[in-house]
């Protein structure tokens, strides 16, 4: 029997879905996405699962980078620090996000760039964490990392986490 899929799927937003060199360094106004976010969403929405973002900083500044990207309608929900008074990693703005969502924990997975605050932040928090490692620093061989958005869908699908 095949895996089953989460019922939802939070990311980070700065340098997990917006590259913010490529972005500092335009003279666009929008925000640089990865190429590999786009076919990512895309393709997690057609399986029927929910996306959010968990992410710190101020509410208005992250949605404004969510509008500007193009990003912004593809997420169910937008959790961010400065509005429910936790940044990551405490375990509250995992268990708001999960909240308002109205999952369980053990039913969501977050994917963030940064181990500590991202993967692990979500794992104490009771969902699956996933370490986006970009930039290919050394492993965390206790939790499971990709090093493209590309790799998250058949890791899910492949059994890579336990049951939601």
């Amino acid at each position: 029997m095949a895996p089953s899929l989460p019922a939802v799927v939070f990311f980070d937003l700065d340098d997990t879905l917006i590259d913010s060199a490529a972005s500092e360094a335009s003279t666009s106004d929008a925000w640089q996405l990865y190429a590999d976010v786009l076919p990512c969403l895309d393709t997690l929405a057609n399986l029927g699962v929910r996306l959010g973002i968990i992410s710190n900083g101020k509410d208005r500044y992250q949605r404004a980078k969510l509008n500007s990207s193009g990003l912004a309608s593809h997420f169910t929900s937008i959790t961010v620090s400065e509005s429910v008074g936790h940044t990551k990693p405490d375990i509250e703005i995992f268990l708001w996000a999960c909240r308002h969502q109205h999952v369980e924990p053990v039913q969501a997975v977050h994917v963030g760039d940064r181990l500590g605050p991202d993967a692990r932040g979500a794992m104490a928090a009771g969902l699956h964490g996933i370490w986006l490692n970009r930039h290919e620093a050394d492993l965390a061989d206790e939790l499971p990392t990709i090093t493209s958005l590309s790799e998250l869908v058949p890791l899910l699908h492949d059994g890579g986490l336990p049951d939601y």
